[in-house]
């Protein structure tokens, strides 16, 4: 079994580019004027509007689960032909050069031997995780502590 850290994101800003997941969805709560609440990408204060989602206490927020496995060194050789540092990660379904969107992949072959940019001889560090299913969080806003999402009771 593959180590990983399960991170979560908002199941709404999925897409090619998205931003930082977390390891509590509580880290994307931001307080703003007038009592009111928002969900915002961490370090991203000033907000892009794409990702600021308002919401209301006892609102039902989708999250997806992201298993982030961590960095693995890539050596490709001339022939396409590669080898790994470590482990290929059990679990992991998806694959990329971090910083380059356009290269993600469902295996490191498909990173490698890319139809578009095949990677040239050399050696990479790849990303390794897999989106898992969503799950429900409440949002609550108790008074003697901070705002929280809280996960959902039944089948998530």
């Amino acid at each position: 079994m593959s180590d990983f850290t399960r991170k979560w994101l908002p199941s709404e800003w999925l897409d090619e580019t998205i931003p930082a997941p977390q390891e509590s969805p509580d880290a994307f709560i931001r307080a703003i004027d007038g009592g009111r609440f928002v969900l915002m990408p961490v370090g991203n204060d000033d907000g892009e509007d794409f990702y600021r989602t308002e919401i209301i206490e006892g609102q039902i927020v989708e999250f997806s689960a992201g298993d982030d496995y961590g960095s693995i060194r890539v050596t490709v050789a001339e022939d396409r032909s590669f080898t790994l540092s470590s482990l290929n990660p059990e679990g992991a379904t998806l694959f990329w050069i971090p910083g380059e969107p356009d290269t993600i992949a469902g295996s490191i072959e498909g990173v490698i031997n890319d139809a578009q940019a095949p990677l040239e001889p050399g050696e990479y560090t790849l990303g390794a995780y897999s989106w898992k299913h969503s799950a429900s969080f409440r949002f609550e806003v108790p008074h003697e502590s901070a705002p929280r999402l809280v996960l959902c009771a039944g089948v998530n």
